[in-house]
Formats: structure tokens, C-alpha cells, sequence
């Protein structure tokens, strides 16, 4: 295992310290566990770690509390579960995330999860892509009501008809068949390497998509970029799928056991991860809905709750640059927001649950807590010095900032 990293995502190999100890990440396969997998990664959580489990915005798990002796032991396992492969090279470059309902709900392009496979495959096989950052990021979007339009990737494989789809990066895209896509995106991938610069992410600078394109030969056409909403997840989904909130983004370990008990109870079920922190279960038996809402009474299920318009980082103390308790600030005030408004809390001015703008963002500062509208958890704060009492006052003056 390489040495411990600071700072940055962590990954399998590439641990990273924290005020709770060390966090490792897995990356399953198109996004979805099946029951077995999903039972093994909640126990290796409470074996190694501390239990908690987080859901991250690019539908990873990441476990934390681990020592490094644990995070080595876990890295085995967790390739002879096959939830991550030996090299490490080759499982720091597949950073994939791939439509929740691939294979399930009937308007989301029924070639997907071959498409996500196949770049799977194809990447894990490319030691010369080895210089991509490990925030270098691939999604595989078929459409349907889990679309992954709102999600920003570096390079994205998107439906765009029946049968027909198109490789994106940044400002540009070109229309391929089934077959090409995921050789467009390696070749994509190989041309953000060899630019001046390099290398080139075209999630941060969308007009290098152009050159990308330009350098590979490959003929392209201008997009525009588009702010999407993100989909709600959570309830009852199209083919029988029911989604499960978890904001921020944190779940303990028998929560995801109880998942893995309803995927085998309830139908040959996988649990599938979105990049909008929610667990969803696809594959249930017909009529499953009131043993799933039964058995998860007290966790997130409404679609409408005001808490799924949250996010936040893990924050103090298990993060040593935290200065509030982001998580708990987050679930409070979640409660309380007035309809249609988002509220990303985070616990320094990183920003790492939400790197992007957010309308309404609650920075810690000192124990107290900055307002940033309509920006980054780095940005100038409207407001500084707030209590927690404070900020809940001044989020019902900001009704006009939507989700």
C-alpha cells in the first residue's frame, strides 16, 4: 500500500488521514452491489473501522476509522470480493459512474451497462493512462429517471436516441455507436494527456473539450453547458425500485446490512449508488414497497423531505480541518428550509461534499458559521460570525434561491 495521502480523494490504495482515522474508498463496478458484496463491505466497516460509511457524490463508499494495518487487510478483501482490482494504477483511473436504473427502468438505453462494462474493461487495461488525476471522471449516462445530466464528469458517454449515442467533453461532443463509445472516451482520455498543460480535465475547463477533440482527430461538434436539477431518488422509483435518503451522505453499517437482508428477502435485488445520496434497491419483487417501508421505518423515504436539499462534509471532529459539526448543522437546518431553497454546509472552506456554486453555502469559521450565496464554501461570505440560531434565521430570508 502506498504511503498515507493528505488532502485529496482518497482511494483502496491511497488511504487518507482524518480526525477518526484513516478513509478508504471503493468503487463498485456500475455502481450497484449485490446482496453478498453489499453484506461484506457494512462488516469489513465494522471489523476495520469505526462503522460509518459515507455515499459521496460520485456514488462511491467510503469507510472510515480504519488503521492502516486494517486498510491493507480490507484492500485484499476487497479484491477477492471483486470490488476493486489488484493494480493500483488501473483502480485509481476507474472512476466510472454509470445510470442508477441501467438495466431496470425501461427509458434508460437498454445497451448501458454493456457501455459501462466495456469502459470499465477498457481502462483497467490502459497502463498509459496512468498520469490521469484520481478526480478524472467517466459517467455513462442512458437517460431515464435517474438521468445523470446534472452530474459534471470529464468525459461522459450519453444516450441520444434510440440506439444512438454521443461522447462529451466540456464544450464539445460527436455522435458514436455502441461499439465506439468506450474507445472514444480512452482516446478522449489519452488526448487530456498529451496537451500543453496537461493534464487537461475538461469537468473544470469546458473549453478544452474542443482541443481534445481537435487533438485526437476526431470530429466534433459545440454543446452548451446546461445546470440540470439533480433527480430525486428516493421513494418509489420506475420498475419497481425504491430509493432510500441518506443525506449528507452518511450511513452507519447496519444500515447497509438491512439493505443487503431486503435484497435477498425481497427478489434477486442489487443495491445501486447515486451521486444524489441515495441508496436505491432495483430488481424487487412485485409489491416489495410496504416490506421495504416497513422494515426502514425511520430512515428518509419521503421524496419531499426538505433534508434531501442538503449537503455536507463529515466536519468536526472527525475531520482535523473542521471547525463545525457539518453533518448534524446540516440535518438541523435541513428540517427547517423553506421549500425549493439548497443548503450546502461545509466544515471549512474546502468545500469537498459540493466543490461547485451552491445558492445558499454555510461555511464553519472559529465555532461560528460564514453565508456564502450563490457561491463556493471559498468564496466572500455575505454574512459572518453566525450562530447556528442565526443562520437558521437568515435561510428563510433566501426563499428565492431554488434547489
Amino acid at each position: 500500500m502506498n504511503a498515507i495521502v493528505r488532502g485529496w480523494c482518497p482511494s483502496l490504495y491511497e488511504p487518507m488521514q482524518s480526525g477518526d482515522g484513516l478513509l478508504v474508498r471503493i468503487k463498485p463496478s456500475a455502481s450497484r452491489l449485490d446482496a453478498m458484496s453489499a453484506r461484506h463491505v457494512a462488516e469489513a466497516a465494522l471489523r476495520h473501522g469505526n462503522g460509518m460509511i459515507e455515499l459521496t457524490n460520485r456514488g462511491n463508499l467510503q469507510l472510515r476509522g480504519f488503521s492502516v494495518g486494517s486498510a491493507a487487510l480490507f484492500a485484499r478483501e476487497a479484491v477477492e470480493l471483486g470490488l476493486a482490482v489488484a493494480d493500483p494504477a488501473a483502480e485509481r483511473r476507474r472512476n466510472i459512474q454509470a445510470s442508477p436504473l441501467a438495466g431496470d427502468d425501461p427509458d434508460c438505453d437498454a445497451d448501458t451497462l454493456a457501455i459501462a462494462r466495456a469502459l470499465e474493461a477498457v481502462l483497467i487495461a490502459d497502463d498509459s493512462l496512468n498520469g490521469l488525476p484520481g478526480k478524472f471522471g467517466f459517467a455513462v449516462d442512458g437517460g431515464g429517471a435517474l438521468s445523470l445530466e446534472s452530474v459534471r464528469a470529464d468525459i461522459t458517454l450519453r444516450a441520444s436516441g434510440p440506439g444512438s449515442w454521443q461522447v462529451e467533453a466540456g464544450d464539445a461532443a460527436a455522435a458514436c455507436t455502441v461499439a465506439e463509445a468506450p474507445l472514444h472516451a480512452q482516446r478522449l482520455a489519452r488526448a487530456s494527456l498529451a496537451l500543453p498543460g496537461a493534464p487537461v480535465r475538461p469537468s473544470r475547463d469546458p473549453v478544452s473539450g474542443t482541443m481534445l477533440f481537435q487533438a485526437d482527430g476526431l470530429p466534433c461538434r459545440p454543446i452548451g453547458f446546461v445546470a440540470r436539477q439533480s433527480p430525486v431518488a428516493v421513494g418509489p422509483l420506475p420498475a419497481g425500485a425504491f430509493g432510500i435518503g441518506v443525506p449528507p451522505g452518511r450511513l452507519d453499517a447496519s444500515l447497509l446490512l438491512q439493505l443487503a437482508a431486503l435484497a435477498e428477502q425481497l427478489g434477486e435485488a442489487t443495491i445501486r449508488l447515486t451521486p444524489w445520496r441515495a441508496l436505491v434497491l432495483a430488481g424487487l419483487l412485485p409489491g416489495a414497497e410496504s416490506s421495504v417501508r416497513s422494515t426502514l421505518a425511520g430512515q428518509l423515504l419521503d421524496p419531499t423531505d426538505p433534508r434531501l436539499r442538503t449537503a455536507s462534509c463529515i466536519g468536526a471532529p472527525a475531520c482535523p480541518r473542521g471547525m463545525v459539526p457539518a453533518p448534524a448543522t446540516a440535518f438541523q437546518l435541513g428540517a427547517l428550509l423553506p421549500d425549493g431553497v439548497f443548503l450546502h454546509v461545509s466544515g471549512c472552506a474546502k468545500g469537498c461534499a459540493h466543490p461547485g456554486t451552491a445558492p445558499l453555502t454555510l461555511v464553519g469559521h472559529d465555532g461560528l458559521y460564514d453565508l456564502v450565496v450563490d457561491g463556493r464554501a471559498g468564496d466572500t461570505p455575505r454574512h459572518h460570525g453566525l450562530t447556528l440560531d442565526m443562520a437558521a434565521s437568515l435561510l428563510h430570508q433566501h426563499k428565492d434561491h431554488p434547489a
